[in-house]
């Protein structure tokens, strides 16, 4: 049998060529408009804990003896990882961070008395306050004339101001800013009631230091310290809705000890706290995070909560006091 009869026709043979590449190039036409498997795979949405999780960048303030002696320190809450700001011998405490927290202002007894001080917020570059030509500059060219911001259950904010170049004790609803003490005094340390009714301050206008309160409009007045001579400062409200402060009318700061009191706003007559008051202090707020200090352990931590999650930020066998949050930049 010839080969010659196993031969296609040409045009057979130029067919099927023709044919097979056609079906090549819709292979590949095909490969390169389907969409990716991967990308058309069904997706699963993140859990609820991994789409509302996000690092923890925010940081407190507070004072603690824990070396020894009163000094200033701050802690990333990410880590709880703690930082000595004053980081001396003498008795430093009762910090209050600037609008943009790059600065602290604080009392410290290094030249044997409580006087005011700033520093920058890593600690250093510390100097006593003074009506004099550096710390006027600091403040021209600092711009930093807002201070101590504390926000109250009700969304209202007070902080203290600068820019009349006398401290005084502003409100913040909304947009609206409102000089809630207006005198010619030191106005400071605001701290809001757990209602968020009443604010406690610490002002000199009776010409030493001493604790009062006032309505939310800056009105009702009242003197909570009683008349004495000693430094009464930094009041904050116990969840009872008495006021704790401290004194130096019976222990001088500057020793080592510090005096804590505690007085009904309706009815002022201080009591020093004693190791039977078992406290707990109004909480300071950012967003849903609460901090605050109680002696519930037998000694002044500073706890956490979060919801129904509370943790003890401190836990050590001595006092945490005064805790209140950095700004976010």
């Amino acid at each position: 049998m010839s080969a010659s009869r196993f031969n296609l026709p040409r045009r057979v043979v130029f067919s099927l060529i023709a044919a097979v590449v056609i079906l090549v190039l819709l292979v590949w036409i095909y490969a390169l408009i389907l969409p990716d498997p991967a990308a058309v795979a069904p997706t699963h949405p993140a859990s609820t804990a991994e789409a509302s999780a996000e690092p923890e960048i925010r940081s407190i303030m507070f004072m603690s003896n824990r070396d020894g002696d009163w000094d200033i320190y701050v802690m990333t809450l990410a880590d709880q990882s703690v930082t000595n700001l004053t980081n001396n011998d003498t008795a430093d405490g009762m910090g209050s961070f600037s609008a943009d927290a790059g600065a602290i202002s604080f009392l410290s007894s290094r030249n044997g008395q409580l006087e005011a001080f700033n520093m920058n917020a890593d600690g250093s570059d510390q100097f006593q306050v003074a009506n004099d030509l550096r710390t006027i500059m600091s403040i021209l060219t600092s711009g930093r004339l807002n201070w101590d911001f504390h926000r109250s259950t009700t969304g209202q904010t007070a902080f203290v101001s600068l820019r009349d170049l006398n401290l005084e004790i502003y409100g913040q609803n909304g947009d609206t800013e409102t000089n809630l003490t207006r005198n010619g005094a030191i106005d400071w340390f605001p701290a809001w009631s757990a209602d968020g009714t009443r604010l406690a301050f610490g002002s000199d206008r009776t010409g030493d230091q001493e604790v009062y309160v006032m309505d939310a409009d800056g009105t009702n007045l009242t003197q909570l310290s009683g008349d004495n001579p000693a430094y009464d400062v930094l009041p904050v409200w116990v969840d009872d809705g008495r006021v704790l402060f401290m004194s130096e009318r019976e222990v001088a700061f500057a020793g080592g000890e510090i005096g804590l009191y505690l007085v009904n706003p309706d009815d002022p007559q201080p009591v020093r706290v004693t190791d039977d008051d078992v406290l707990t202090i109004a909480p300071e707020l950012d967003g849903a995070t609460a901090i605050y200090m109680s002696n519930v352990d037998g000694d002044w931590e500073i706890y956490r909560r979060d919801g129904a999650t509370v943790i003890n930020l401190t836990d050590n066998d001595t006092d945490d006091l005064f805790p209140t949050w950095k700004p976010s930049s």
